[in-house]
Order: C-alpha cells, then sequence, then structure tokens
C-alpha cells in the first residue's frame, strides 16, 4: 500500500494528500492519549506552536504539519467522530470510547479557540435521557460499568498494540516557536 501513495499523491492537492496521510496517525495518537495531554498541559502557549511531528501508519515515515493545518486536520476529526455517535440521546452512550474522545477533543478545541467546525449538540440533563432502547447485551453492561479513565488506558493499550504490530511508532514532536 505504500508503494501506491505516489499514485494518490497524483490524484489530490498537496493540502489534500497533508491531511489523507496524516489522518490515520493523528486518529492514533488522540485515542493513545499523549498527544492530547500534551495539548492541553501547553494551553498556556498554543498560539506558538509551529508545527507537529509524527510517524505516518502505513510506513511509519516521519513527516510534519504546521500548526494552522493542524488544528484544521483536528476539527476534520471532530468531523469523523460526528460520523460515529448516536443520532439521539447520547446521554445513554457516555461510556462509549468514540463518544468520549469526540467530547474530549470538542471541549479542548473550544478551550483553545481552534473549534472551527460548526458542531451545536446539547447533552441532556438527566431527567430528559430517554431509557437506552438498544437490546442489553454482556459488552454493553460490562461497558456501563467501567470507569471512563480505565477505558482510556485499555483504548491507548490496543492502539500500541495495534502500531507495534504495524512497525507504527507512536512518538512525535511538538514543536514550539
Amino acid at each position: 500500500a505504500a508503494e501506491k501513495m505516489g499514485q494518490l499523491q497524483e490524484l489530490i492537492t498537496p493540502e489534500e494528500f497533508a491531511h489523507v496521510q496524516a489522518f490515520p496517525s493523528i486518529l492514533r495518537l488522540l485515542y493513545h492519549g499523549r498527544l492530547m495531554a500534551a495539548l492541553q498541559q501547553n494551553m498556556h502557549r498554543l498560539s506558538s506552536l509551529k508545527s507537529i511531528t509524527f510517524h505516518r501508519v502505513i510506513d511509519n515515515k516521519q513527516i510534519s504539519v504546521e500548526s494552522d493545518m493542524f488544528w484544521e486536520h483536528l476539527n476534520y476529526h471532530i468531523i469523523h467522530l460526528l460520523d460515529f455517535l448516536p443520532a439521539a440521546n447520547w446521554q445513554a452512550s457516555c461510556n462509549d470510547a468514540l463518544f468520549n474522545k469526540f467530547l474530549e477533543v470538542h471541549a479542548f478545541l473550544k478551550a483553545a479557540n481552534k473549534l472551527d467546525a460548526t458542531v451545536d449538540y446539547e447533552v441532556a440533563s438527566p431527567s430528559e435521557v430517554q431509557e437506552d432502547q438498544r437490546p442489553l447485551s454482556l459488552g454493553r453492561l460490562i461497558m456501563s460499568a467501567v470507569p471512563k479513565r480505565l477505558l482510556s488506558k485499555l483504548a491507548a493499550k490496543e492502539i500500541a498494540r495495534f502500531s507495534a504490530k504495524v512497525g507504527h511508532s507512536l512518538e512525535f514532536e511538538l514543536c514550539w516557536g
């Protein structure tokens, strides 16, 4: 698949290619957790972020994107995560990994004043939450009982395992100016 990157690059603009090649890597970094932690720890100096360097999933090649493209890219991830959210009764999905990642990235972008995607959502108050109509499975029962923090740690371990299996490094560097 890596050998077809050149063919893909010929079909789209350089900016589109930068986003396409970065997308799976940034998604893994978001789920791994260290990227969001580093960004949140540096909230006070986000305006001086120049670029981020990371490894491409397909071939582990080190690539960089400038900060403006990175912020735009995180907005694309918000849109991507929306595709996996339930259409209604979001409160019933509060332990869902995709929903929690959406909430985390959305809150971060909003706090950093970098949220450009228009996302209108409201989490219902507990009195407005409808009963979850999905069939109860053992998996759903377990997921509803597991604390979010533990779910995040498990997701990070899985991402690390998947990446290691294909020789993909989850290392990244935020470059400040």
